[in-house]
């Protein structure tokens, strides 16, 4: 929630920061271990549903990157199997 809301509410803080943020929904369910997945699905959405998969990476944050306009920290593991160091690079950059 804090990315998504540094992604399209923007206007309405100063800085934001956290540990644990999921910063797209798709490649947090496809490194989900499998007997998790489908409860995680139900919570989230199924992003094998090709509408649902266009709507969450339609809202993730990691698409939306250049919307984030204010100072942030982010904490993340290297050893979450469910975030690629990837992606963690790559918001730290901005």
């Amino acid at each position: 929630m804090t990315l998504a809301v540094s992604t399209f509410y923007s206007d309405r803080i100063s800085l934001f920061g956290g540990h644990c943020r999921m910063s797209n929904l798709v490649t947090f369910l496809e490194h989900t271990e499998a007997y998790r997945r489908d409860l995680r699905r139900v919570e989230y959405g199924d992003e094998r549903d090709p509408k649902m998969h266009d709507f969450l990476e339609k809202i993730a944050p990691m698409n939306n990157i250049e919307k984030i306009k204010k100072p942030m920290m982010v904490v993340a593991g290297k050893n979450d199997p469910r975030v690629r160091s990837a992606n963690q690079n790559r918001l730290s950059a901005h």
